[in-house]
């Protein structure tokens, strides 16, 4: 939620409102950032388990694995 100063002028409090809005803004565009990253993390880190559950229900080593792979998945695609 960025909030906009661009009807703040005039005063030092005014000024000091503006400065203030300025960090809060620059902060939350750096938590979005990073909550960004975080997520393609995620996604990628589902992605490999989904892959990896796959294989092993290929190679006929676990039934169970199909049904986790798509368990998996349907978490992931809600």
């Amino acid at each position: 939620m960025y909030l906009d100063a661009s009807t703040l002028s005039g005063g030092h409090a005014d000024d000091d409102a503006l400065i203030e809005l300025q960090y809060h803004n620059a902060n939350l565009a750096v938590r979005a950032d990073i909550a960004e990253m975080h997520l393609k993390a995620l996604q990628r880190d589902t992605a490999i388990a989904i892959a990896a559950l796959r294989r092993i229900a290929n190679a006929d080593m676990a039934p169970v694995a199909v049904v986790a792979a798509d368990a998996l998945r349907q978490m992931v695609t809600v």
